[in-house]
């Protein structure tokens, strides 16, 4: 698994969580086209681990579990 510092509060940052999927921070401001959920809270916008790993269950093609 990736090395992602989590702060205490469980919430991952738009950078955390591109890092976590490995993509670039402007392809996690399309999170709402991507279908993943987010927590807005003012002008900043946040990420969980359960919801990142739910988008990656629910786009893998092919293959067993």
């Amino acid at each position: 698994m990736n090395s992602i510092k989590v702060v205490e509060s469980g919430l991952l940052t738009r950078k955390q969580a591109a890092a976590y999927l490995n993509v670039s921070e402007r392809w996690m401001q399309r999170a709402r086209a991507h279908n993943i959920p987010f927590i807005k809270m003012g002008k900043s916008v946040y990420f969980t681990i359960p919801d990142l790993e739910k988008y990656i269950a629910r786009n893998r093609i092919g293959g067993e579990m």
